[in-house]
């Protein structure tokens, strides 16, 4: 089973798998179209069925999620409900690692951060 691995891109090279070749469960958003990108089985799939919204408080306000991903604008979190939301995946760029930082760890089973690729 492939990892889950999100990157943000540009839409030209997410198009084009010999600039960005396809790899098994990545996962990419375009940071100038705002489009997003799954590579599964050797292709690489457009999803359309994306609702963002803008803050926790709205999503959790869904009575009946649909079959769709939700996307919550303000943790960066893309969700999506499998019988009371536990599917999720931190999809924001993360900051620039510096010195002073603290490093980073933690799970990659339901989190990940997004690398600029």
């Amino acid at each position: 089973m492939a990892l889950f691995n999100p990157n943000v891109t540009v839409e030209s090279k997410a198009r084009n798998t010999t600039q960005l070749p396809i790899s098994e469960g990545q996962f990419l958003m375009t940071s100038d179209t705002k489009n997003v990108f799954y590579d599964l089985a050797g292709e690489r799939i457009q999803l359309t069925d994306i609702i963002e919204l803008d803050t926790e408080a709205q999503r959790k306000a869904i009575l009946a999620p649909l079959n769709k991903f939700y996307f919550v604008k303000d943790t960066g979190i893309l969700w999506r409900d499998n019988n009371g939301w536990p599917s999720r995946a931190v999809v924001r760029q993360a900051p620039p690692y510096t010195k002073s930082s603290p490093q980073r760890g933690g799970s990659t089973t339901s989190r990940s951060s997004a690398s600029a690729v």
